[in-house]
């Protein structure tokens, strides 16, 4: 496996369904050859369907970037009006007060060369001084148009250099995780602390019920002893069992 630079789009395997991407109400998320995805399905020609992410203000002038992320097509055929599926780039700029549109480019996936397979599409683009400075839109899509089939793509990652690397979740994706697991920890603490105190004062309220000599006392505060400490390694195997879940 390589690591390389950071992955600037977040969600990027879809774990968060469409969070953080504008997806046309026509694509969903499905499970496919064991994969989240996003999946679109065109039963006509002329339609034209995107999924786009911002990445305002990640992009650095005069510096090349890799997008790149796994394509699966079955069954299609297609249009006579410039069918395409891409990734590519663009957004809007101020060029002197009015306006301006631009792009770095775009990347042509060859949606009709081993279908029902995953193909690895990696694309490379350098972005240019005055539009990324002055940019005040800029979005990387996921274009499909003029086609009848099907299209799936996973792992998406644009990161900075002109070399692919593997796929990696953005650092804030790791955080939101973390985030989730560390709550879900203290909750499930909280629970079994309140559930060792439960039953250590069902000992002890039965032990004044029946207390009739010292030793028959020493032996409740054993069971006491002995029931939170049971409940205590319950919460450690709970604990161990989110984590290798994670």
């Amino acid at each position: 496996m390589t690591i390389g630079a950071r992955n600037l789009l977040l969600n990027s395997s879809f774990s968060e369904n469409f969070d953080k991407w504008n997806a046309h109400s026509n694509y969903e998320i499905v499970e496919k050859n064991g994969y989240k995805c996003a999946h679109i399905s065109y039963t006509e020609f002329g339609k034209s369907f995107v999924v786009s992410q911002s990445i305002l203000g990640k992009l650095e002038p005069n510096t090349s970037y890799t997008m790149s992320g796994w394509v699966l097509t079955e069954n299609l055929t297609l249009g006579t009006t410039n069918p395409t599926c891409m990734f590519y780039q663009d957004g809007n700029y101020n060029n002197n007060g009015t306006t301006g549109w631009y792009g770095f480019g775009s990347k042509a996936i060859y949606i009709m060369d081993k279908q029902g397979v995953w193909n690895h599409i990696v694309w490379t683009f350098t972005t240019d001084e005055v539009k990324c400075k002055n940019a005040t839109t800029s979005n990387m899509f996921v274009h499909t148009r003029d086609i009848k089939g099907d299209v799936y793509f996973r792992h998406l990652k644009l990161e900075k250099g002109n070399k692919v690397t593997d796929w990696t979740p953005a650092p804030e994706d790791i955080e939101g995780t973390l985030g989730d697991v560390t709550n879900e920890i203290y909750e499930k603490i909280d629970k079994e602390k309140a559930n060792i105190l439960i039953d250590a004062g069902k000992i002890v309220q039965e032990a004044t019920k029946t207390l009739i000599t010292k030793d028959e006392f020493g032996r409740y505060k054993q069971e006491v002893s002995t029931t939170m400490a049971t409940a205590a390694e319950g919460v450690f195997i709970e604990l161990n069992k989110t984590n290798e879940d994670r």
